[in-house]
């Protein structure tokens, strides 16, 4: 009986220690995800990112109850997908360098399109340039540059 209890409790003891060994490494594989920024895209994200985009795209060609449903939803769908992937900035280097990267990205091509649009109204829209230039700004803070200086 003794030597039946000894395999026994081996076989326990070799169980143990394996899930031992398993939740240590999914313990240590949580806390590398938690320090380590993931550079795996996530597929649900991607899918989600292209939906929007395509809704997007609908909304802009078609009117009505369809524009206004698509409208809705599109624009904070990106902001939560946005925020749900961006990294967290823990010091002054890494704001300073999270602005920068954002400027010359996002803000000079922003500027430069901005600019671009003001001077096609100037030249196929005849138009005084401080009508021009109204609309421009405007356009710039209601998010949509579609209007045609009068």
């Amino acid at each position: 009986m003794n030597g039946v209890s000894y395999k026994i409790q081996t076989i326990s003891s070799q169980s143990d220690h394996i899930s031992q060994n398993r939740i240590n490494n999914f313990l240590n594989s949580i806390s590398q995800s938690m320090t380590k920024p993931s550079t795996k895209r996530i597929a649900w994200i991607d899918m989600a990112k292209a939906i929007a985009i395509l809704l997007m795209v609908v909304g802009h060609e078609v009117g009505g109850s369809i524009y206004t449903w698509i409208f809705s939803f599109h624009m904070p769908l990106f902001f939560i997908l946005s925020g749900y992937t961006a990294r967290r900035v823990d010091t002054w280097y890494g704001l300073c360098k999270t602005i920068s990267k954002l400027i010359k990205r996002i803000w000079i091509l922003a500027a430069i399109m901005i600019i671009l649009l003001a001077i096609e109204n100037y030249l196929f829209y005849p138009a005084r340039i401080t009508n021009v230039i109204k609309v421009t700004v405007m356009g710039i803070f209601w998010g949509s540059n579609g209007a045609v200086p009068a």
